[in-house]
């Protein structure tokens, strides 16, 4: 399976975009948004959700609020134009994105690991009423609370 820079290394993935002086994004950034990707990528997919979309939106208010390249008061609209785009072309859906094909299975080994994690550090809270239901809520192995 691999980490996520292996998953990168492996699909040959090479995304980002061409400014007239830079590559955006730069290293920083890039890592930002494969953590955040990591940290977010919804169980079911991104097909038929809004999910790009918000992630699109939180990059460019986490690199503004970075202020490395562009910030609320001097906004850079190449430089985030260009992390949209990059954007766009890392969650492309379609059979022919590689990186989503080898992302997708690393991302839900990850999440069943933070999972388990949960449900070993909170043995207590996940039986009381009203602590669970944010997993019923979202669907997660379809748990529901402990009724006594």
């Amino acid at each position: 399976m691999g980490t996520a820079s292996q998953i990168l290394a492996r699909s040959k993935l090479c995304q980002k975009v061409n400014l007239v002086n830079r590559i955006v994004p730069d290293t920083n950034d890039e890592y930002f948004f494969y953590q955040t990707l990591v940290g977010t990528f919804p169980f079911e997919g991104i097909e038929n959700t809004d999910y790009i979309d918000r992630i699109k939106n939180y990059v460019i208010k986490a690199v503004r609020e970075a202020k490395v390249h562009t910030a609320w008061l001097r906004p850079d609209s190449k430089y985030e134009e260009g992390f949209i785009t990059f954007v766009d072309r890392v969650l492309e859906p379609g059979e022919s994105n590689q990186f989503l094909k080898r992302f997708q299975p690393f991302c839900k080994k990850v999440a069943l690991y933070g999972i388990g994690k949960f449900f070993i550090s909170n043995p207590a809270q996940n039986c009381i009423t009203g602590h669970s239901r944010h997993l019923s809520r979202n669907g997660i192995l379809g748990f529901k609370p402990c009724r006594s």
